[in-house]
């Protein structure tokens, strides 16, 4: 049973090796950049996948005989990969939820901040020589709406009361008779990333993007990482488990 972090990048190789234990399954790491064509060559001969957000396309990993599971570090493994057409390759798909919430909570009220007080907009102002003190937006005594309450949205929820917001949740059902204008929005997930300079988003100037850094924080990282390994960990001591009580059935 041989794993391999398929797409291990620089800020998350240190992590990868901090968190590894002595008595961890071996796991190859490739750090070398490749497009979804080269997969079957970088996967040839290993049973399990680590991927940070690498898109694995169903046509190539048809092709990927010997892959029996895809660890994705993250919950949006479907934004990636088509999960059910995975399945019925014989290629299960494991996700990590709950190993960023603090960090992505946190990013999420540093974007209201920015979103409130016009810094990004401020930021590129004086940097191309403007000088324009624009008026924001106080936080204490405001509402903040949630839609959900999962683990990032508790956080997200203790943070704002801790500075003095009215929380409340909001249904996730559409309610067309309530009319709501967005004052400014923070953003920091797009459906296709990177998000290309010409999107119309790119050109407002009451958006605040960030590069999908929400989670991107070393207490996370290593959760995450952590995490992956155990998943990893599990597949190769079950599989031994099942193989040692096959050869016992056989004698």
């Amino acid at each position: 049973m041989k794993s391999i972090f398929v797409d291990c990048n620089n800020q998350l190789a240190p992590v990868f090796a901090r968190v590894l234990r002595p008595d961890d399954p071996p796991i190859a790491v490739n750090s070398e950049p490749f497009q979804s064509a080269d997969l079957p060559r970088l996967l040839a001969g290993y049973d399990i996948c680590l991927d940070d957000h690498s898109y694995m396309p169903t046509e190539i990993m048809a092709e990927c005989r010997g892959l029996r599971h895809i660890v994705f570090l993250g919950t949006g493994a479907s934004s990636y990969m088509d999960v059910p057409a995975l399945n019925g390759l014989g290629i299960t798909v494991h996700t990590i939820k709950g190993y960023g919430d603090v960090a992505v909570a946190e990013h999420t009220m540093a974007l209201v901040f920015a979103c409130c007080r016009e810094l990004a907009r401020m930021d590129r102002a004086v940097r191309g020589g403007v000088w324009d003190p624009l008026e924001s937006m106080q936080l204490k005594g405001k509402t903040l709406c949630l839609v959900g309450l999962g683990g990032i949205g508790r956080e997200v929820a203790r943070i704002a009361r801790g500075i003095g917001m009215e929380v409340i949740a909001w249904n996730r059902s559409p309610r067309p008779d309530e009319g709501g204008h967005i004052r400014h929005a923070g953003l920091d997930v797009f459906h296709a990333e990177p998000l290309k300079p010409d999107h119309p988003m790119a050109r407002m100037d009451n958006v605040t993007l960030t590069s999908h850094a929400a989670f991107r924080t070393l207490e996370a990282s290593e959760t995450l990482m952590r995490r992956a390994v155990d998943i990893a960990r599990r597949i190769v001591a079950a599989l031994a488990s099942e193989a040692s009580g096959q050869r016992g059935h056989s004698i």
